[in-house]
């Protein structure tokens, strides 16, 4: 179970309760996390996200590269992914994946930060 995030901060209830994520939707959330947001810019954590540098679609290894960095983020989660395709839109880099915590495997689409 995890603290849901949304814009920037915790997703409090109207009872003034943190809203919270299990599961699959934690999962997802995490691999957001990992994936899309800049090393050292999340103030609860600082050593969640990827540091910026263009991913080069185009290279043979751009995939693994983007699985390293995604998984660099993951690292004290228990999740793991593999990055199937990498599909560059304009102004981002989009990454669709297989993710796996040891009890359940699900494939989803993330935007990797790539800004510099």
């Amino acid at each position: 179970m995890d603290t849901k995030i949304g814009i920037g901060d915790f997703i409090v209830k109207p009872n003034g309760y943190v809203e919270t994520v299990e599961d699959e939707q934690q999962m997802l959330q995490q691999i957001n996390f990992a994936a899309n947001i800049p090393k050292g810019s999340f103030i609860y954590d600082r050593s969640i996200g990827v540091f910026s540098g263009n991913i080069d679609i185009n290279s043979k290894n751009a995939e693994r590269t983007a699985e390293m960095l995604i998984n660099e983020g993951l690292i004290n989660t228990g999740v793991k992914v593999i990055v199937n395709k990498l599909e560059k839109r304009p102004g981002q880099t989009a990454a669709k994946l297989t993710a796996d915590n040891g009890f359940k495997s699900i494939d989803t689409e993330v935007i990797i930060y790539d800004r510099i």
